[in-house]
């Protein structure tokens, strides 16, 4: 992360989701987004012909999924470190 004041108030904020949904709700809804991304990439391949378009799609799509995958990490992990 490079903002150290977002990264300091991370485990709180992901603390208060946990208490508001229980674990069964968060991963329903990590695996709705999942489906849900799955099928935004690929109408964005299918709908846009543009090769400009396409040349950052791959990089912006390891992004999306490098946040994903932290943030799923972050929502169902039974320990929060505040390191």
């Amino acid at each position: 992360m490079t903002r150290p004041e977002f990264a300091w108030e991370l485990p709180r904020f992901v603390a208060e989701v946990c208490d508001i949904f229980n674990l069964e709700k968060i991963r329903h809804y990590l695996e709705h987004l999942k489906r849900m991304v799955a099928i935004e990439d690929e109408q964005a391949v299918n709908e846009n012909d543009d090769d400009e378009f396409l040349s950052d799609y791959p990089d912006q799509l390891a992004a999306m999924r490098a946040r994903f995958a932290l943030l799923k990490e972050l929502l169902t992990s039974t320990l929060l470190g505040t390191g």
